[in-house]
C-alpha cells in the first residue's frame, strides 16, 4: 500500500484496522477516480461486508443447509479417525456452509 505521508502511515498500522484506513482516506485531499472498468467496486466491498438480515424464505433454506452441514460433520465423525484432515474437512464443510448461506442472504449479487 502506498502513503502519502508517514503520519497516515502510522496511524493505520498502530491501529491495523478499517478505522484507520478510513483515517487514512479521510486526511487525503485527493480521491482517485475509481478505474473504468470497475464502476461499482465500492458499492460492491459495502454490500458485501453489511449485514443482511435473511427474511423468512431465507431462513428456511438457511436452516436446510446448516442441518445438512451437521448431518456431514456427523458422517465425518463417525468415519475418520481424530486427526488433522478430518479437523480440515470439519473447517471445509464449516466454510462451505458459511459461503452457501452467504449466497442466499445476497441473493446470488456476487
Amino acid at each position: 500500500m502506498a502513503y502519502r505521508d508517514d503520519t497516515a502511515k502510522e496511524s493505520i498500522t498502530s491501529l491495523g484496522s478499517l478505522a484507520g484506513a478510513a483515517r487514512y482516506d479521510a486526511q487525503c485531499n485527493t480521491q482517485a477516480e475509481p478505474p473504468a472498468y470497475a464502476p461499482t467496486i465500492g458499492y460492491e466491498n459495502r454490500h458485501i461486508v453489511a449485514h443482511h438480515s435473511p427474511d423468512r424464505d431465507q431462513i428456511q433454506r438457511i436452516t436446510a443447509i446448516r442441518q445438512a452441514a451437521l448431518n456431514f460433520l456427523d458422517v465425518i465423525d463417525a468415519n475418520c479417525p481424530r486427526c488433522a484432515d478430518a479437523t480440515a474437512a470439519k473447517r471445509k464443510v464449516r466454510e462451505a456452509m458459511m459461503t452457501a448461506n452467504a449466497a442466499i442472504v445476497l441473493n446470488g449479487s456476487i
